[in-house]
């Protein structure tokens, strides 16, 4: 017990010294390659008829005035350039731009196909006009750019170590492209292999130039998208998972984003020295449409409705979209689904929100770099979506971890990895309903993490402690006690 006491008087103490830190880096510089998800205006400049992105309601809740984003405010990566904090990264597309402090390469219905793929195999979308936008052209595009950016090799790696990079979203546009081109659900699924290459090819581009710090995200579930629900609807509820979104749309999503897990790790082992991560659409998305009134979107109605549009079921209408005269949005867009394809503002916010979570710490703060192989991509796939507190901490574990997805588990088993093997059960399990109310109700927190596998696997005791986790860690310290006292 004696010795139970001196844990909570360090931790007591440690709290009043040590506070988390924000960025661990301070970024000089933000890069970004994608699609419509993180497009800031390339697409409007690039062809200004192309679509309705340029006229309100678009940018009214940020902007108040159309900018070429496909939401009523800002994008992700509008938020994270806020938090380092940076200008927001101008289009690569618009004159005059000063793009020492990063670049936007996106372009709204951007593909990572080459457009040559497209031409060559006949695939030409009804009523849409491919563009030359791909990945591969946008990496062209930053190649220009460098030579005002950086000189020298060593300029160069010193620039790019203190940069971020983003390549993604992309991939959404190569399926809805297929799809509307008449292609089958097989078909798509057939090539998410290529497209999935073309994007680990474009990230290798990049290491190899001398990126130090690059998030490749995932794509987002294309059976919630309204587009996709009213064009592919389907009289068998059967088609329909228990959200109401199409799980075979699905499937490619889930298909592809596993796909990319496993190249982000395989890019790790590969380029040691860089911090590779992988971020997810996919799961905060699908988390917003089940439960909204948790994270504070309109319940009045479903969901997978639109806030801009011109009618139907998901407020989607092929002949009347968001932009056009006479479609309007609803009076205050706290929906998920904006214009009937993207999202808005609030949902980019809290997924930006989770992402810089995972920023926070880029785990080799406190976590040697070799491990980040192993466990970068698990610690950015789990974002920090809040969920509702439970009310004691003494609850049944089995039903605490009840209806968890593997990937929790994964989570307990990495953590408990580290720990020492003579721990016993009873322990353990304390540890197990310590590590899931960390990682499920907490704002998962690496610094404490951190915390966690310093202390058990006997290594510097490097608390990082506030005030708002000093309960946590008390926990954790008692565990600790307890496997001393055996």
């Amino acid at each position: 017990m004696k010795l139970v006491l001196a844990f909570l008087l360090a931790v007591t103490t440690l709290s009043q010294q040590v506070t988390c830190t924000t960025l661990r880096l301070s970024y000089k510089a933000i890069f970004n390659f994608g699609d419509g998800l993180s497009d800031t205006g390339n697409l409007v400049i690039l062809s200004p008829t192309a679509l309705y992105i340029g006229n309100p309601p678009y940018g009214e809740t940020y902007f108040n005035r159309p900018t070429g984003r496909a939401s009523n405010g800002r994008l992700v990566v509008d938020f994270i350039a806020q938090s380092i904090p940076l200008p927001l990264a101008p289009p690569y597309l618009a004159k005059g731009q000063d793009f020492s402090k990063g670049a936007n390469f996106a372009v709204t219905r951007a593909t990572a196909l080459d457009l040559k793929f497209y031409l060559d195999n006949n695939i030409i979308p009804t009523g849409l006009a491919l563009l030359n936008t791909s990945l591969s052209v946008q990496l062209g595009w930053f190649a220009n750019l460098m030579p005002s950016l950086c000189n020298t090799t060593d300029e160069c790696n010193l620039y790019f170590s203190n940069s971020l990079f983003l390549l993604g979203s992309i991939g959404f546009s190569d399926y809805t492209t297929m799809l509307t081109a008449g292609k089958t659900v097989d078909y798509v699924n057939s090539k998410v292999p290529d497209i999935v290459c073309s994007i680990t090819s474009a990230a290798t581009s990049l290491l190899d130039q001398g990126v130090q710090h690059m998030v490749v995200p995932g794509v987002v579930p294309l059976g919630c998208i309204p587009r996709i629900l009213t064009v592919y609807g389907s009289p068998n509820a059967s088609d329909y998972d228990s959200i109401g979104c199409l799980q075979r749309y699905n499937n490619i999503s889930q298909y592809h984003n596993k796909m990319v897990r496993d190249a982000v790790k395989q890019l790790q082992i590969e380029f040691p020295k860089a911090v590779i991560s992988y971020a997810d659409y996919y799961e905060p998305i699908t988390k917003f449409l089940a439960t909204p009134r948790i994270y504070g979107f309109t319940v009045n109605r479903s969901p997978l409705v639109a806030c801009c549009g011109g009618g139907g079921p998901y407020n989607y209408n092929l002949s009347a979209v968001c932009g056009q005269s006479g479609v309007t949005a609803c009076p205050d867009p706290t929906t998920v689904n904006w214009d009937g394809v993207s999202f808005t503002e609030k949902a980019y916010s809290i997924i930006a929100s989770g992402w810089r979570n995972g920023f926070r710490s880029l785990v080799h703060d406190f976590i040697p770099r070799t491990w980040l192989s192993s466990t970068a991509f698990i610690y950015l796939t789990r974002l920090s979506i809040t969920r509702p507190r439970i009310s004691s901490i003494g609850h049944d574990f089995r039903s605490l971890v009840h209806g968890f997805h593997s990937s929790d588990m994964a989570f307990i088993h990495l953590t408990k990895s580290f720990l020492p093997q003579s721990m016993s059960t009873s322990t353990m399990a304390v540890m197990d309903i310590i590590v899931l109310i960390e990682h499920h109700f907490f704002h998962f927190n690496f610094c404490l993490t951190s915390a966690y596998l310093n202390f058990f696997s006997l290594a510097e005791v490097t608390f990082a402690v506030s005030n708002h986790i000093l309960l946590k860690s008390i926990f954790v310290l008692i565990a600790c006690g307890m496997h001393a006292l055996q």
